[in-house]
């Protein structure tokens, strides 16, 4: 299928077209691509499975049916060939990284000139693994990067990222893990894929790239770009950058690594470059990539390039000049929004967009703007619709194994996650949880134990072995808060002292909990303004080895416990930061528990106080997630433990989140009533000094026989990841 378009484009599509651009009908990097070469004399075509956008534009002459590689490799061969010989092209373009494989694998079969180097560098630099051996050899810096297994996980000290090895293994999302032993729970599901997948090191630094087409006689255009603002923060795409002058000895490293390869064509070499100045690389993109306007506005027009390369024209060598910006819009005030309404950075953001490089603005061409964000707010909504109801089925499989039991509708229905409801709604919520008409018994473990029963009753009916016959009787997860205590530092009641007697009685009654870890002693917490405190010193250190040794799981408790806001109804260390603030706030407080070694995979936020818009930068970093009462008018009511995205929320609510001898009560109503699984317990340190812990110990006998570790609860959270 061939669409000529009107007028000039008529014109062009009856001459001999030379240069295909071949995509998914919807990339950026084929606009620019596009302009760049017809701007040099080349009549250019488009293909793709749905009509593109870049056949929209000026620049291109005529659009072509293909078949996308996930109709078969076969039929998108097939389909392009057929295309490049109707239509005359010489080269093509290929634009996602399945699509360069089939094509530089099968480059004999074709009627068109390809342009890469032999296929075994094709397939080499698309192969991350083999790829970070070769930079090391070029001397180029690489991060640590092993094969994801036990073995390989154990050479990792500190965060680590989990990968596919090649974009022709089996898929799955980049993973992120606070340490290696983390990361250990990912590597059933990646052998269940059947995915060959690295782990590396998670690296901290700015963003940059080399850019470049290199031909017979070695590199004929190269531009180095930085990243000013990337989005989604921390690891995105460049949403604005800048052309900076070319490194030599960086230069030189990448001209030895595509000697190795004996590479030629077009390539993106990502780099991370950390705080001792040195540019680690992260990937290698073997086509057209998404801020390629940047280089031909500073100069080294690559599409050119690559196409004379690939037909056998002469190439003038270019060399990007320094100083030029190139923005995406939409995701560049994202990321300008991101640390707060700033004037400074709203002039800086509207001069770039006045001054910069685009893949899809121009002046020439102002109606791609619109049908682009028209299609991508399209796409958007598409994706989150399937989105929410696949994950909603998804949860629902992973909460029910989660709390052991047979997905059945029922079962689906009671451990449904519901979504965060607006801010009225919460409100309301909370006043009835205080007025007593909606509470965690009610309305979260009666009708989950209806279920179980119901279950049960109906499984013994048709003569079905129950899978949740294996747990009876409640299993409380209890938690405490928090050690050191928030106002140990300036109130010798709630020191180190009694921090011990609590653990005391804890350990003699042999209560697994969670303790929930602040890496400091702070002074006056719940003053903003105030600073000061101390870290931890030996005898801390002691206690908590001794916490370790009786079995405790240790949680973060943010990173100093100080609000960032006066009111007491609205005390929160993390609520009102950006992601990148957040994540560093994080970040630093996992750092100075790793001291300690602790590697916690629970967050308890201080005061109990987080925004809902703030969660997947604590899901990347958590595999549990806490809240309480006061998350309530931030988060809604919600039962727990359920998964919600890629981390679990384990609220818990009066009273069950109350002193020793409110809780007992409690449990003891939950024991009469037969309840079974998951049920947290709060209890604080400051609020069993007053009878010298005589409460926590009967408390504690009591609920000993029925207290579950809270490596149980992280072990179910490994297996019903999945779903």
């Amino acid at each position: 299928m061939q669409r000529k378009l009107g007028g000039a484009g008529l014109a062009l599509a009856c001459r001999r077209v030379r240069v295909l651009i071949v995509d998914g009908g919807q990339e950026r990097s084929s606009i620019a691509a596009a302009r760049a070469l017809a701007a040099c004399g080349w009549t250019v075509g488009s293909a793709s499975p749905l009509p593109s956008l870049a056949a929209r534009s000026r620049s291109v002459a005529a659009w072509h049916h293909i078949a996308h590689t996930d109709e078969g490799e076969e039929a998108f061969l097939e389909s392009l060939d057929e295309v490049a010989a109707r239509g005359g092209y010489e080269t093509a373009f290929v634009s996602w990284d399945v699509a360069v494989a089939a094509v530089s694998a099968n480059r004999e079969r074709l009627r068109f000139a390809l342009g890469y180097g032999p296929h075994e560098g094709v397939a080499h630099a698309m192969d991350k693994e083999r790829l970070t051996r070769s930079a090391e050899r070029a001397g180029l810096g690489v991060p640590l990067t092993v094969r994801a297994s036990a073995e390989g996980l154990s050479r990792i000290e500190g965060p680590v990222v989990i990968k596919p090895a090649s974009p022709l293994e089996p898929q799955f999302p980049t993973l992120a893990y606070a340490s290696a032993r983390e990361a250990l729970g990912a590597l059933p599901e990646i052998e269940r894929l059947g995915a060959r997948a690295i782990a590396q090191e998670q690296l901290r630094g700015s963003l940059c790239a080399l850019t470049l087409v290199a031909g017979e006689q070695g590199i004929v255009s190269i531009c180095q770009q930085r990243a000013i603002h990337i989005w989604p923060s921390p690891v995105g795409v460049t949403a604005r950058g800048e052309t900076v002058p070319v490194d030599g000895e960086l230069r030189a490293g990448v001209e030895a690594l595509l000697d190795e390869l004996r590479w030629r064509g077009i390539a993106q070499l990502q780099f991370l470059v950390g705080a001792d100045g040195v540019a680690r690389l992260l990937d290698f993109n073997p086509r057209l990539y998404g801020s390629i306007a940047l280089a031909i506005a500073a100069g080294a027009n690559h599409p050119d390039a690559c196409a004379r390369v690939a037909t056998g024209r002469d190439v003038s060598s270019a060399v990007g000049r320094p100083g030029v910006r190139f923005q995406w819009f939409s995701r560049d005030l994202r990321a300008s929004m991101s640390g707060g309404v700033n004037a400074r950075e709203g002039i800086e953001l509207t001069w770039t967009a006045l001054t910069a490089a685009h893949s899809v603005w121009s002046w020439r061409e102002p109606w791609l703007t619109p049908a682009f964000l028209a299609q991508q707010s399209g796409r958007a909504l598409r994706r989150r619709r399937l989105q929410r109801a696949s994950a909603g089925a998804h949860e629902e499989l992973r909460n029910a194994r989660l709390h052991g039991l047979s997905a059945t509708p029922r079962v689906r229905r009671a451990l449904r996650t519901r979504p965060v409801p607006a801010p009225p709604r919460r409100l309301a919520e909370r006043l009835a949880m205080k007025a007593g008409a909606l509470s965690y018994e009610r309305a979260w473990l009666e009708p989950l134990q209806r279920a179980r029963e119901e279950d049960r009753a109906e499984a013994r009916g048709n003569a079905v072995a129950d899978d949740a016959a294996g747990h009876t009787g409640p299993r409380f997860l209890v938690r405490v808060d928090e050690f050191p205590y928030s106002s140990g530092f300036d109130d010798a009641r709630f020191g180190l002292e009694a921090s011990e007697r609590f653990h005391d009685v804890m350990a003699q009654e042999r209560v697994p909990h969670l303790m929930a870890v602040v890496p400091q002693w702070t002074h006056e917490p719940l003053n903003p303004a105030a600073g000061g405190g101390r870290p931890l010193d030996d005898r801390d250190r002691e206690l908590i080895e001794r916490m370790r040794s009786d079995g405790v799981t240790f949680a973060q408790h943010g990173t100093t416990h100080r609000t960032r806001t006066a009111s007491p109804r609205e005390r929160s260390e993390l609520s009102g930061l950006s992601a990148g603030a957040l994540a560093e706030l994080l970040e630093h407080g996992r750092e100075k528990l790793a001291e300690l070694d602790v590697h916690p995979r629970v967050l308890v936020p201080p005061f109990n106080r987080f925004e809902a818009s703030q969660w997947p930068v604590l899901a990347e970093r958590y595999d549990v997630i806490t809240g309480g009462p006061e998350s309530v008018p931030l988060m809604g009511f919600h039962g727990g433990p359920l998964w919600r995205g890629e981390a679990i929320y384990l609220p818990c609510y009066a009273p069950l989140y109350a002193s020793a001898s409110t809780v007992l009560g409690a449990v003891e109503r939950i024991l009469d009533a037969g309840v079974e699984g998951w049920v947290p317990v709060v209890l604080h340190t400051s609020w069993e000094v007053p009878d010298a812990f005589a409460a926590l110990r009967r408390l504690a006998r009591r609920i000993s026989p029925y207290a579950a570790s809270w490596k149980e609860l992280l072990a179910s959270a490994d297996a019903s990841r999945s779903g």
